[in-house]
């Protein structure tokens, strides 16, 4: 989170974690499917509204296993990671408050601690 972005000024808002091709996306918490298609830049994305405005993105998947307006349960499989950017392959997992990016360390560590 806040890594820079190749050599520009951006920075990642999100974290990249390394997985193997095809490894199940899970929902970290509860919520309603928003998203869930083709955008440039991110790949097949898949994006979670959760209670009090949050959102989790799930980006660079090799396929979607939900459709927009699915309701999920924390731990439903959303998608099967794919290739990141041509060289590894992973998730790029991001959850954002309404205009706002937040850690999402938080999130994914409330994720695993409640499996």
């Amino acid at each position: 989170f806040g890594a820079p972005i190749a050599e520009g000024d951006m920075q990642s808002q999100g974290i990249l974690f390394a997985a193997p091709m095809n490894s199940p996306v899970r929902a970290v918490a509860p919520g309603k499917v928003v998203y869930a298609d083709v955008m440039k830049g991110w790949g097949n994305l898949v994006i979670v509204r959760h209670v009090g405005g949050f959102l989790s993105l799930y980006a660079h998947n090799s396929r979607l296993l939900v459709q927009t307006g699915t309701r999920v349960n924390q731990g439903t499989e959303l998608a099967l990671s794919g290739q990141i950017d041509g060289r590894e392959t992973g998730l790029y997992f991001e959850v954002r408050h309404g205009n706002d990016t937040i850690n999402p360390a938080r999130w994914a560590a409330y994720r695993s601690a409640s499996r």
